[in-house]
């Protein structure tokens, strides 16, 4: 074997006793739809917010990989995801008497919204589309309304929590609120305006002012204390504690970068996080009698700076960067975890000669088995397992491959950081001929040859043996691209020139360009069904000036009529399709729906997986997804069933959950790291685990 290509200690031949997917005895029978299993992992990604349920003792967290995530208090099990959206979650808040949160969904630019959910039913109540992301977010204190800050002179604005309708409360602009809160009566709200250092309390239904104070301008971080007469906030590199009736600063303490607070809802106490060299301090002071006074300081600073903090009864509860969450208990010298992000996300994937390519963010592993050469013999067929190896293949490269197979078998893999390719098989990781002169930004393979688009808007036709172009032409701001019998089909932005597509069509003989018909602003996946001889596209469409992400078919001769397929009604810049080669079926991903299928007479979608998909593909006989939170989701081909939901932990190991309830994993995977939500039936944990490794 290669030296490049080691074989890790945990990768040995496992055999198994039991299918994958189903098994001679009950599999599908006595427990199926009668209870269901969830990883124990928390968020994969940045946790942006944790909050908790007293009414059910229940930690709520919401994260970047757009998953709500619920949490049993004293044992730290997973109770419940909901998987709801392509976008990060940067908020949520819970209602105070109901099983509904709402949350602010956005991608920091040009995608957001406000969404309310029914966590018992898993169904959204209302999603409301913004111009830009709310500032602060909060339900009424008896929950009759959602209420928000925009970053905008006529910022509040107010939801009906139960129907989501808008309320025509504060019609008129009153400057931007960076925090407010609302009276117990749900009559009046506080707001403070930062940019003049104004406290006004005004009347709900009209917008009317009742009162208002001057106080510091631009505080940061404003929590009311119990008494409901007393705030703490940061105002530069102090610490303060202000009366918001009238303003006034009551006591104050400077401590130097301070990055957040968190205030014990029960005894007031406040957290601070402090950034100095190098670390993160935490302390802990206490309000009483009009002083702040210093409780403690733990022996230690905190690892890094938390990206979320939340008391919850006695314990501080701190979110990091990398899903994780651990929480100090009051005076604990010491972090405790609570939750450990055990995922180890699924970035890019290829198959070839029963061998499944995963790459993550920094490597490659490789997964050999039956189960992925999977062969139907009959409709009914499934795929069954009696082997599963896996390798770690080192790359000569850093970070996160792509990667796409070829006809000869072997795997392309390439990254951002080299201008290199490279080719994979079982033996080890190779160099190829092929050189590029920018980073390749997209490679789609043709046989023996593959289309390269580069950064700098080169494409060119490259022989994967010898390295030599067959065809080149540049188009500058291309975002995808495919070849069409020597010439090549090119999606871009459209320009405001004589060329105004977002479809174009270069023949690489003689550089002639001509523009091809779309209703597309942007395109930017292509895909050809030589089959058929049918060009899809993926595209943003204004309609009736709201933004979808449209399935294009062109066809005809010329490819110039077209025809939309299916859309989804929300712009998503990472929507794709892939095409079957032997159906020439078109899987459609986008946003947070389930894969759209068009087999040239109507479109269907594949059963829910639970998971919200971000790139699809089909590679032999499975179908395969790679979600927003690292994992991976099969379905058979030739039946659309749903298969099982693969997981790479982070160390080193691998999970299953099929579709019926029950798990596979590597043999260095405990029963804790499954949580079963047990249905009418007794069952135990253990009789669920379909094999383990030996």
């Amino acid at each position: 074997m290669d030296s490049l290509t080691k074989t890790v200690s945990r990768s040995i031949r496992r055999r198994v006793a039991l299918a994958l997917v189903i098994c001679t005895v009950g599999v599908s029978g006595v427990f199926a739809q009668d209870h269901s299993l969830i990883l124990n992992t928390s968020h994969p990604d940045r946790v942006t917010a944790i909050r908790y349920d007293e009414r059910t003792d229940t930690v709520v967290t919401a994260g970047r990989d757009g998953t709500v995530r619920f949490w049993n208090r004293d044992t730290g099990n997973l109770i419940r995801t909901i998987r709801f959206s392509d976008l990060p979650i940067t908020q949520v808040v819970l209602h105070p008497t109901r099983p509904v949160f709402a949350a602010v969904e956005s991608d920091g630019s040009r995608r957001h919204r406000v969404t309310i959910w029914n966590y018992d039913t898993g169904r959204p109540i209302v999603e409301r589309l913004l111009d830009d992301a709310p500032i602060h977010l909060a339900f009424s204190p008896q929950g009759r309304f959602l209420a928000y800050s925009m970053p905008r002179f006529q910022s509040m604005e107010f939801l009906d929590a139960t129907t989501g309708r808008v309320l025509p409360y504060f019609r008129s602009g009153h400057g931007i609120v960076t925090f407010f809160t609302i009276a117990g009566s749900e009559a009046r709200v506080m707001t403070y305006i930062p940019s003049s250092g104004t406290i006004i309390y005004r009347d709900i239904p009209s917008g009317n002012e009742v009162q208002r104070a001057r106080t510091r301008t631009n505080l940061q971080h404003m929590v009311v204390l119990s008494d409901r007469r007393h705030a703490a906030a940061v105002a530069g590199t102090e610490l303060i504690v202000l009366d918001i009736l009238n303003g006034s600063v009551v006591d104050s303490t400077r401590l130097g970068r301070i990055h957040s607070l968190a205030v014990d809802p029960v005894s007031d106490e406040i957290g601070v996080f402090l950034e100095e060299t190098g670390r993160t301090v935490y302390t802990q002071y206490a309000f009483s009698g009009g002083r702040l006074s210093l409780r403690y300081t733990p022996d230690r600073a905190i690892p890094t700076t938390p990206t979320a903090t939340r008391f919850i009864r006695d314990d501080i509860f701190l979110g990091y960067e990398d899903g994780d969450i651990v929480y100090f208990p009051r005076f604990a010298r010491e972090k405790r975890d609570f939750a450990l992000n055990r995922v180890r996300p699924v970035t890019a994937i290829a198959y070839a000669d029963k061998n499944l390519y995963l790459g993550t963010p920094d490597g490659l592993i490789s997964l050999e088995s039956d189960v992925f050469a999977f062969t139907p013999v009959r409709r009914t067929d499934i795929p069954h397992v009696t082997y599963v190896t896996d390798r770690e293949i080192d790359l000569p490269f850093p970070g996160s491959p792509s990667l796409t197979s070829v006809a000869d078998g072997r795997i392309l893999a390439w990254s951002d950081t080299t201008s290199e390719l490279f080719a994979i098989d079982r033996y080890g990781v190779y160099p190829t001929p092929v050189t590029t002169n920018d980073r390749i930004t997209e490679l789609k393979p043709y046989a023996d040859s593959a289309l390269v688009t580069e950064r700098n808007g080169q494409i060119r036709f490259l022989d994967l043996n010898t390295g030599a172009a067959e065809l080149e032409v540049t188009s500058t701001g291309t975002n995808t691209a495919v070849y069409l019998d020597h010439s090549v089909v090119v999606g871009k932005n459209a320009t405001a020139t004589a060329l105004d597509s977002a479809l174009l069509r270069i023949d690489g003989r003689t550089g002639e360009t001509i523009t091809m018909p779309t209703p597309s602003f942007l395109v930017f996946d292509v895909e050809y069904d030589i089959a058929r001889n049918q060009l899809f596209t993926v595209g943003l469409e204004d309609r009736r000036g709201s933004i979808e992400t449209v399935l294009y078919m062109h066809r005809g001769e010329n490819l110039d009529t077209v025809r939309a397929v299916t859309s989804y009604p929300r712009e998503d810049l990472s929507a794709n399709i892939a095409i079957d080669r032997l159906t020439s079926n078109v899987y459609f991903a986008a946003g947070r729906r389930d894969i759209a299928i068009w087999d040239g007479l109507r479109v269907r979608t594949l059963p829910p997986s639970g998971h919200v998909p971000r790139t699809v593909h089909v590679l032999r006989n499975l179908v395969y997804t790679l979600n927003f939170d690292g994992s991976v989701s099969v379905w058979t081909r030739e039946t659309d069933r749903h298969v099982m939901n693969f997981y790479l932990l982070a160390d080193g190991n691998w999970a299953a959950i099929t579709a019926e309830g029950y798990f596979a994993a590597s043999a260095g995977v405990p029963n804790s790291t499954f949580t079963l939500i047990r249905g009418r039936r007794p069952v135990l944990l253990e009789s669920l685990r379909l094999f383990v490794g030996s």
